[in-house]
């Protein structure tokens, strides 16, 4: 939940480069909630951020997905 949050009304494309990156980070996690919580996050900010937000972290975001889809 806080991970999704951390996605919610975020305007600054510094601060959304660090949250992608921690989104990203934290797909690989052991715990299946933190991952849970990693993909619920990138799931948000795609949605409130579209279509910028595909156009530049679209590749990256897919392989997360591809890479979790084994889950």
């Amino acid at each position: 939940m806080l991970m999704s949050q951390l996605g919610e009304n975020v305007e600054y494309p510094l601060v959304v480069n660090n949250i992608v990156d921690y989104g990203v980070q934290s797909a690989s996690h052991p715990n299946p909630k933190v991952r849970y919580g990693a993909l619920q996050m990138l799931g948000q900010l795609a949605d409130d951020m579209k279509p910028d937000f595909q156009t530049h972290y679209g590749e990256k975001i897919l392989q997360v997905i591809i890479g979790c889809a084994k889950d």
